[in-house]
């Protein structure tokens, strides 16, 4: 039981799905509410389904580069399973971007933009339930990886998609997931940056998440990362 506690701290996950949930939950809460007849709002809207677009496209890529080949060794109908769903979430992601794209490109009378907005707003929550049923088989899987792994063998995966990260991509990924994190997930996140980046990068994620948390949530997070957060191990 020890081997898997100490392995749980190595987690490819959850941190990751809360900040694409809380940026998902927001961008559905957004086009619910957006006027579909005013040609500026649904502009706005489009740029942050493309932003919210590349942020999936990229997650994919890192899980399909470092974790699905990692997990193929240990649970390869797991792997190819994940693999398929990626890509099958690719399809709905055009289709969506598509359905949009024509909404933003076929003028119309305000009764039609509005009937428009209200079918995108559903197409958007279809797509958003099959992405949520797919972060659930991936965290599951993260357990039996814990079960199967050694601490060491999930610590280099983590590292590896770190250094693959731009510091754009890690700015962009920070700022969504910190704020959507319990306290000691934070902490727990914090270490596992610590392995992972040199010492400007983490300084620099520290600067971030004095900007994207509330006080009262930063000031907890520089005592429990002060005091070593005993409670996450």
């Amino acid at each position: 039981m020890s081997s898997v506690r100490s392995a749980a701290k190595f987690d490819f996950y959850t941190a990751t799905h809360k900040g694409q949930r809380r940026r998902l939950f927001a961008f559905a809460q957004r086009v619910g509410t957006s006027d579909f007849s005013d040609p500026d709002e649904v502009d706005a809207v489009g740029e942050e389904l493309q932003r919210i677009s590349r942020m999936l496209r990229t997650h994919a890529r890192h899980e399909s580069e470092f974790i699905h080949p990692f997990l193929a060794e240990r649970f390869p109908a797991a792997a190819d399973f994940l693999e398929s769903e990626h890509d099958d979430l690719e399809n709905n992601l055009v289709e969506l971007q598509a359905f949009y794209e024509d909404i933003q490109s076929n003028p119309c009378a305000q009764w039609q933009c509005l009937t428009f907005g209200g079918e995108f707003y559903r197409a958007l929550q279809r797509f958003i339930a099959r992405y949520l049923d797919h972060m659930d088989e991936e965290e599951a899987t993260m357990v039996r990886l814990w079960h199967k792994c050694e601490p060491e063998e999930l610590r280099t995966v983590v590292t590896r998609m770190l250094a693959s990260m731009s510091a754009e991509q890690e700015r962009e990924e920070l700022w969504d997931m910190l704020p959507a994190l319990n306290p000691f997930e934070r902490v727990k996140l914090f270490r596992t940056l610590r392995y992972g980046l040199d010492d400007g990068r983490y300084d620099d994620a520290l600067a971030l998440a004095e900007r994207a948390l509330e006080p009262r949530d930063w000031d907890h997070l520089q005592t429990l990362l002060a005091d070593g957060a005993t409670r996450t191990d």
